[in-house]
């Protein structure tokens, strides 16, 4: 099999699929297959409320896998708005190509190196032709990983660390007449100590660390007289929110 790739985008905005969590062009499952796959996505969803798709193709149609995936994304956007809570699955049979798209709001939770992990864990399956079982085994191990958190974005006020791995809304202006940041590229590890903006909240300074996927979001937050800001506060002590989306 061809070396897996996986690639992370925003994924923004409700389920648009009308229930549809499974597109299966490229046949990979049979109706049955389908049927119980389509349940145990349901139930990660009912129970987390992180909503994922599974996408197959019988090819790219001479579209590199990183322009796929984008449009990808976009035709089939998942997760909860603002949180970014939505996994696609995709599969290419004849160009062997296999990919996990995360949301923003899911990098804390599945960072490159464990969607990797997951990958590598279906590999054995799909070697052997058992792309049922190699999907069964990849949606056990992120729920797992998913299951327990809360995804509710509640509101940003005066807190304590008990909070801490809360997620967050809140709306904000840039006051701090930061217009310049540093960008991550693809070669930075995820919520790097090098990334963050400084946000003032309460007349309190805090560090919202981003990933090599936010430019865009933190150009946003600096250069917008008002944005709504979704966060998860990682340590309140150190005064440390790390980025999950904007709306």
């Amino acid at each position: 099999m061809k070396q897996i790739s996986i690639l992370l985008f925003l994924i923004f905005f409700s389920l648009a699929l009308k229930g549809q969590v499974i597109v299966d062009n490229g046949k990979f499952f049979s109706d049955i297959e389908k049927s119980e796959l389509t349940s145990i996505l349901k139930r990660i969803e009912a129970k987390s409320t992180v909503q994922a798709l599974i996408y197959t193709t019988m090819d790219l149609g001479g579209i590199s896998p990183l322009d796929y995936g984008k449009d990808l994304s976009i035709r089939y956007p998942v997760g909860t708005k603002g949180v970014n809570n939505g996994i696609i699955i995709w599969l290419s049979k004849n160009d062997r190509e296999l990919q996990i798209l995360n949301g923003y709001g899911i990098e804390w939770v599945i960072s490159d190196n464990q969607s990797q992990q997951i990958i590598d864990r279906m590999i054995p399956y799909f070697k052997e032709g058992e792309f049922y079982n190699g999907i069964v085994e990849a949606l056990d191990l992120i729920n797992e990983k998913v299951a327990d958190i809360d995804w509710k974005a509640h509101k940003f006020k005066k807190t304590s660390n008990f909070e801490n791995g809360r997620i967050f809304k809140m709306n904000y202006s840039n006051k701090t007449g930061q217009i310049k940041y540093k960008y991550a590229i693809d070669t930075d590890p995820q919520f790097s100590d090098d990334f963050k903006i400084k946000m003032i909240i309460d007349g309190e300074y805090f560090d919202l660390y981003y990933s090599k996927y936010m430019n865009d979001l933190v150009s946003i937050i600096l250069a917008r007289n008002k944005v709504s800001v979704y966060f998860r506060l990682s340590d309140f002590d150190q005064k440390r929110l790390e980025l999950v989306g904007i709306e």
